[in-house]
């Protein structure tokens, strides 16, 4: 019973799915915009990032 799960995937491997879909809406916020100092503000916690 050595070699049983030789040629398969390990155990923590066996369950694992992976669903993809295109999604049709072409009006998705990627927030690929330059970061200015108020939305850095936004997210950092009060006193993280201040001079």
């Amino acid at each position: 019973s050595y070699s049983f799960n030789y040629y398969g995937t390990v155990g923590c491997q066996r369950d694992e799915v992976v669903v993809i879909h295109k999604i049709e809406d072409q009006d998705i916020d990627w927030l690929e915009r330059p970061l200015t100092p108020e939305r850095e503000a936004q997210r950092n916690p009060v006193g993280v990032g201040s001079k």
